[in-house]
């Protein structure tokens, strides 16, 4: 009797091993297509970072240059009106100027009044002021 081995005679083809062959060239491809993709995502990786570092390094930038809390940002024409705005003094001071001047163009007018009343007739300054 032959001993039966598994090992194919001379001539014949082995269905496993061109199985196991074919199945080593797929897995082949899909190693190839794997390590294609890796490439991609790493390239993407690396841009994605690059981008992150130059946008945080715009926002420290950034940061130094916006204004504190309440501050205001002017374009030039509206700085060079605040320039001169300061110049002529503070908005409180300004307020009691404007109230004393009209307290002084109404003392004005009422004595212009009385100077140029009828003949005869005499206004009393305190008594027009009131």
């Amino acid at each position: 009797m032959a001993e039966s081995t598994d090992t194919p005679q001379s001539g014949q083809q082995d269905p496993g091993g061109s199985s196991a062959g074919a199945a080593t060239a797929v897995l082949q491809q899909r190693i190839s297509e794997l390590e294609a993709k890796v490439d991609t995502l790493e390239g993407d990786n690396y841009k994605l970072r690059e981008e992150r570092r130059d946008l945080r390094g715009k926002v420290r930038d950034l940061e130094g240059k916006t204004p504190e809390e309440g501050g205001v940002i002017l374009s030039k024409e509206q700085a060079v009106l605040w320039m001169a705005y300061q110049q002529i003094g503070k908005p409180d001071d300004l307020k009691s100027g404007q109230e004393k001047l009209a307290a002084m163009e109404r003392q004005a007018a009422i004595a212009n009044a009385a100077r140029y009343a009828a003949p005869g007739v005499q206004y009393n300054d305190q008594v027009l002021g009131s």
